[in-house]
């Protein structure tokens, strides 16, 4: 996952933002926990899917997942309802299609195709991709035509 893709190098917050890539193996050895367990968390502190434990957040969640392994215990633990369709929202994020496929090798990025897919296919802002852009292309990163990857970030 790539996450403050469009945010690179605006301030929030007084900080700097940065572009980040998250790796979901490097994500679960450092918490500690399970992918099925990162789910439980998930939903647990809301997702759009589910609203949400009421009382528990990212720091709370964490703990909890780690103490007592699933949403159940922890609903039991915490005297809270368990949420209802829960396995019909856990197979929305454990059972998608998924690739073992290595990462491409370019470092390049397809502008054209870029453009259509964040901007048109999901609406963000022209002037923020115009400054990102900008910017990559400063870098020597964009290139036309080809296959986007926004694993190239």
């Amino acid at each position: 996952m790539v996450r403050n893709l469009v945010s690179h190098g605006t301030r929030k917050f007084g900080k700097v933002v940065r572009a980040e890539r998250i790796v979901l193996a490097e994500l679960l050895e450092e918490h500690g926990i399970t992918q099925e367990q990162l789910v439980d968390l998930g939903i647990m502190v809301g997702t759009d899917f589910h609203p949400g434990i009421r009382g528990i957040g990212p720091k709370t969640g964490l703990k909890l997942i780690r103490e007592h392994g699933t949403i159940e215990e922890v609903c039991a633990v915490k005297e809270k309802e368990i949420p209802e369709r829960l396995d019909e929202i856990r197979a929305l994020f454990l059972n998608h299609p998924a690739s073992d496929e290595p990462l491409p090798a370019s470092r390049m990025c397809d502008e054209v195709g870029l453009r259509e897919m964040l901007v048109d296919g999901h609406n963000f802002s022209e002037r923020r991709m115009e400054r990102a852009l900008n910017r990559m292309d400063n870098a020597g990163r964009l290139r036309q035509g080809g296959q986007t990857s926004l694993f190239d970030f």
